[in-house]
């Protein structure tokens, strides 16, 4: 009696155990399905907590197991093309922005670059009205100082305006009286021709026989400017033309020259009370005629060169 109820009670556990197996494959099963993962005898035994020989000997479970393990591969099937197609086009979704975004940022720079510019020129326009209002500044105490030294000249008596002004007047028509410049050509112009080498042939003593001294010097500076950069063919055409069309150094050469011919001319006219004073105007040098006038020294040499000056003084 006893030995059959100990077998009865094995027979009772194994088929509990069995059926709580069972239950382990079924939840196992349900569990891989709703988190979609793949379903085969081997996932279902590690989570379930049996072995594969188990399953296998299960009729009902390995039916389910190999059923759904079959739908799965044939899902798998259906959806990898799709999930191929779907990463074909997230890519290209992501070159396509990415082309965009490397645009946009190339249009920045641009833009920027632009402003960067326009900035730029604000600030030179700002320089540069800054560089102007100074000027203007400077020109106009200038334009004040050169009127006061003006006024420092207007008192005097009427009767001493009178003579004065009837001796200069008498000292302009001696001036105007002069003779023209002879046929000869001066002693400096013949020095600097000489130096340079210059013969004087009809044509060119004829042109500088008819031009003032002052001219002709000038244009000699202009020749001598030309050969300092480079070589000149015919110097003596050269100066030719230069003497016709009044040419001139530029500022660098010429201020020397100037300088030299305008203290020289200005110590005779002052001594022959021609002018009374002198200053620059805008970067013109100007002389004060004795009528109280601020003329361009360039316009008086013309109407009073240093020749006739010289042979008055």
């Amino acid at each position: 009696m006893m030995h059959e109820r100990n077998v009865e009670g094995l027979r009772q556990n194994a088929q509990k155990k069995k059926q709580e197996a069972r239950k382990r494959a079924d939840a196992a099963i349900q569990q891989l399905n709703k988190e979609g993962r793949p379903i085969n005898f081997k996932a279902v035994a590690e989570m379930a907590g049996v072995s594969t020989a188990w399953l296998y000997k299960e009729p009902t479970i390995k039916s389910r197991i190999e059923t759904l393990r079959e739908q799965g591969t044939k899902k798998q099937k259906l959806v990898a093309p799709e999930q191929k197609v779907t990463d074909a086009s997230k890519d290209a979704k992501y070159q396509a922005l990415k082309q965009r975004l490397q645009k946009i940022e190339a249009e920045n720079k641009g833009l920027r670059e632009h402003l960067e510019t326009i900035h730029g020129r604000q600030r030179a326009l700002v320089d540069e009205n800054e560089v102007q209002r100074r000027e203007i500044e400077r020109l106009t105490k200038l334009l004040s100082s050169a009127e006061a030294e003006l006024e420092n000249f207007k008192p005097q008596t009427n009767s001493s305006q009178q003579q004065h002004h009837s001796d200069n007047k008498k000292l302009r028509g001696t001036l105007l009286n002069l003779p023209k410049p002879s046929s000869s050509t001066s002693s400096k112009i013949q020095v600097e021709l000489e130096a340079l080498s210059i013969k004087l042939n009809p044509t060119l003593k004829k042109i500088v026989s008819s031009t003032p001294e002052e001219v002709t010097l000038l244009a000699i500076e202009a020749l001598k400017e030309a050969q300092s950069k480079g070589e000149v063919p015919n110097p003596a055409g050269f100066l030719a033309r230069a003497i016709k069309e009044g040419w001139i150094p530029s500022d660098a050469h010429k201020n020397k020259t100037e300088k030299e011919v305008f203290n020289e001319w200005y110590k005779i006219a002052s001594s022959c009370r021609l002018v009374s004073a002198a200053t620059k105007l805008e970067g013109v040098q100007h002389v004060l005629t004795a009528d109280g006038e601020w003329i361009p020294f360039h316009q008086i040499v013309l109407e009073y060169p240093l020749d006739g000056l010289g042979k008055m003084s």
